[in-house]
């Protein structure tokens, strides 16, 4: 690795591990809302933490995130980021939690939220520990709001992260007459250079590496 330039093949084994999570996420969260639910993640790139706060929309948007620190053999977390607007749009399209007007989010909007950021995270980890054989555990969610960089800025989200690999995340719900509705968003994964070496590693002896 080149100050963790992945080669191609190796990006293409976390975007595979990404969309594998996805994969259960969608189904554990279609069923809670009895609806058809389906995520892809059309993008995956690795990217230093000090860079990156301009990828999280423009300097002034106000933003959500769910954050859920990972334990065990990787050190990190998870972050997933949406607009307000998005926000309230996928409370509304899985949840039922709709509420008029675009103020802040209520206390309902923001537990279903949390609870989504949780699925996405637990699944993807699942997904991370099958494939690395590793064992990772998941902390309780936590919600931030602010600007892109305030929210990659906040201590606790953060850590002691060196880079994110982030997943672009479009998330569609299939609803009555199957209306197709998608919500964007992102999903950041943190972590350490010592982690991603790790995960490296592994791919290049599934894979083979030089």
């Amino acid at each position: 690795m080149n100050q963790w330039n992945l080669e191609a093949r190796q990006l293409d084994a976390l975007r595979e591990i990404a969309n594998i999570g996805g994969g259960h996420a969608a189904t554990v969260l279609g069923q809670m809302a009895n609806r058809t639910v389906m995520i892809g993640v059309p993008a995956v790139r690795l990217v230093p933490v000090s860079e990156f706060e301009e990828g999280l929309g423009g300097a002034e948007d106000e933003l959500v995130g769910v954050f859920m620190r990972m334990l065990g053999d990787l050190l990190g977390g998870t972050l997933l980021v949406v607009s307000q607007a998005q926000a309230r749009a996928l409370c509304g399209l899985l949840f039922h939690a709709e509420a008029p007007g675009d103020g802040p989010l209520n206390d309902l909007q923001k537990s279903s939220l949390m609870e989504t950021g949780n699925i996405l995270a637990s699944a993807f980890m699942n997904a991370l520990a099958d494939f690395f054989q590793m064992t990772l555990l998941p902390s309780v969610p936590h919600m931030f709001d602010g600007t892109g960089k305030t929210l990659l800025q906040n201590d606790e989200v953060k850590g002691e992260a060196d880079l994110i690999l982030s997943a672009e995340t479009s998330l569609e719900v299939i609803g009555e007459g199957h209306k197709k509705e998608t919500v964007q968003g992102q999903f950041l994964f943190l972590l350490d250079e010592g982690s991603l070496r790790k995960m490296v590693a592994v791919i290049d002896e599934k894979f083979g590496g030089r």
